[in-house]
């Protein structure tokens, strides 16, 4: 991980206060690329990042695998094999002292390769033992709670609070 910087401390309080001052549901795509017993996840390049899956928010008119697609080649190297349709999660939360709502659709994707660099200097990405995921900072945790449970595939709306 490169050394934290306030620089990308501010890139993500600015991203969360212009998301939040927007005042509507945001749509949002993101990706459980599972690897083996791995899942991969990103995170702001300061001390204080959480970590989240990838992924983004959706444009308008967007389809959401073309969105998906979008978003893993904007923010990694990863480029797709295949995908498939897991679930939707109802997210509400604060974050920087703002609130939000997005509605978030998540896929399991197969990249082409399993090796990642993240093309964007303010995220770096890591793959986590899944057996581990609910002892880390995993946003939203009832995404990250439920990848522990076996039969997770079969869930398709999650709401998170």
């Amino acid at each position: 991980m490169p050394p934290p910087t306030d620089d990308s401390r501010q890139v993500e309080q600015r991203f969360w206060q212009e998301v939040a001052s927007r005042v509507a549901i945001r749509v949002a795509v993101r990706a459980l690329v599972i690897l083996d017993d791995h899942i991969l996840v990103q995170r702001g390049n300061h001390p204080d990042s959480v970590r989240w899956f990838p992924g983004g928010e959706l444009e308008f008119g967007e389809m959401m695998e073309t969105g998906l697609r979008r978003e893993l080649a904007e923010e990694t190297s990863l480029r797709i094999k295949t995908v498939t349709y897991r679930f939707v999660a109802n997210n509400r939360f604060e974050r920087e002292g703002f609130q939000l709502h997005l509605l978030e659709h998540y896929f399991e994707v197969i990249p082409e390769t399993f090796d990642v660099e993240s093309n964007e200097e303010h995220f770096d990405h890591e793959w986590i033992p899944i057996n581990t995921i609910g002892s880390l900072d995993v946003r939203p945790f009832g995404v990250r709670d439920i990848l522990s449970i076996p039969g997770w595939r079969n869930i398709k709306l999650l709401e998170v609070n």
